[in-house]
Order: C-alpha cells, then structure tokens, then sequence
C-alpha cells in the first residue's frame, strides 16, 4: 500500500512518512543514519551537542548517506524554577504512580518545560522514574 498523500514525502524527500524524534541525550547520529536508509528523515539533537560535534555529525551523516538530515535545536525560553508548581504536580501524580507500584523519585532536566506545560500533557519538570528490577522487567513485559 502507497501512502495517500505526498506532501511530507515529498516536502523532505523521503519515502516514508517517518520523521525522527531527536531526542537530545538519547540519540546520535546512528539512528539518524537507520532512519534516513530506511526512507524516513533522520535527525540530529544538535540542542545538546557543540560547534564540532554538529559539523562532525553532519560529516559523518553526509559521507555515508545523500539522504536529508533534520539538525534539531531547542528555540524556546526555559520557565523559571517554581518548587511550588513543581511539587504540586508531583502531588497531583502520585496516586497513578502509587496505583501502578512505582517509587517516584524525581530528577532529570528541564528541558521540555514550557512546551509541556503549554499543552497540558504532563507535568514540568518531567519526573524520572527509577524502579528496582521487579519493576523494569515488568515494564519491559508490556
């Protein structure tokens, strides 16, 4: 089956309607890489990385594939710290982590703070969740 509609294949020279999270911290250029020969646009988390690591990634990406590459960074202002608001969320979750049998222990970034909060999908800053190996081996069952 073709997919219905062009516009996106054809706007980033694709072949799958596939576009790549960047996911800064988490991803590099070897996923980028997978997702650009696999048809769909591969993307580099240049929000986390320096002049020469960007341009080292973009070297790299290009010696390897003519495929088009998404350089991804963060535009956006970070909120100012609020622990209130903070910890009024973490209260407000709790009870679903409590439900599910999970210890919440709060750390990580801010990263996403105001796009998150703006569209009312989860909490700022967003809670990591650290389970012993019970939990992980749950989780990696469902």
């Amino acid at each position: 089956m073709t997919w219905p509609n062009r516009r996106l294949l054809d706007l980033f020279g694709i072949d799958i309607p596939i576009v790549q999270a960047p996911m800064a911290n988490s991803t590099g250029i070897e996923v980028a890489l997978g997702v650009a020969e696999a048809g769909g646009l591969g993307a580099l988390p240049c929000a986390v990385l320096g002049p020469e690591e960007i341009a080292a990634g973009i070297a790299e990406f290009r010696a390897k594939t003519k495929a088009p590459l998404n350089t991804n960074f963060f535009c956006h202002t970070p909120e100012p710290d609020d622990p209130d608001r903070d910890r009024a969320w973490l209260d407000h979750l709790r009870p679903y982590f409590d439900d599910a049998g999970v210890n919440l222990v709060q750390c990580g970034s801010r990263a996403y703070s105001t796009n998150t909060l703006e569209s009312g999908w989860i909490p700022s800053p967003l809670p990591g969740i650290y389970t012993g190996d019970g939990m992980l081996a749950d989780y990696r069952e469902w």
